[in-house]
């Protein structure tokens, strides 16, 4: 879907999922105030995600992913512009529109996970995104399921919204 876009790189995408995940807790707070700030309808979007997860430790695990997807987006588009609510809202009713009309052709409809990542055009920055969940998720049990499927979702949503918003800019 998104062929025309220049993927972000891999250092990139490794140097924000390091330097994301090293933040203290203070650090953390100041960088969601900055996303607030600059980003407000991501930064409502990642707010209503976390309200499925039980502690502030776990919550940071998102905010830290999705600081770290912003960042990307910010440091490799310049001038990256203002995600709207309109522009998540368009999103998601598209992907609902979408879910609805394979249902009917096919019935239940699964997402094929590597099909819908290797459309998004992303992927270096969905491999730095799938290393720190399989540690959270896998490696240390520090998410249960509702938890890691709450943050998959949350987190798959971003990438399309960021990279429509690069597609009407560009």
């Amino acid at each position: 879907y998104y062929s025309h876009i220049t993927p972000i790189d891999k250092e990139t995408a490794e140097f924000a999922a390091d330097f994301f995940f090293k933040l203290s807790d203070a650090q953390v707070k100041e960088k969601i105030l900055d996303l607030r700030k600059n980003q407000p309808a991501i930064f409502q979007l990642l707010e209503i995600c976390t309200k499925k997860f039980r502690s502030t430790e776990k919550t940071y695990v998102l905010w830290k992913m999705g600081l770290m997807i912003d960042y990307c987006y910010s440091h490799v588009y310049s001038g990256f512009p203002i995600i709207t609510q309109k522009n998540i809202a368009d999103y998601m009713i598209w992907m609902r529109n979408e879910t609805a009309e394979l249902e009917k052709l096919y019935g239940d409809v699964e997402m094929e996970d590597d099909k819908t990542i290797e459309g998004y055009n992303q992927n270096n920055l969905l491999n730095s995104v799938s290393i720190k969940l399989n540690h959270y998720i896998v490696e240390i049990e520090f998410l249960n399921d509702v938890e890691s499927g709450e943050l998959g979702m949350c987190l798959i949503s971003l990438i399309p919204i960021y990279n429509d918003k690069i597609s009407i800019n560009s």
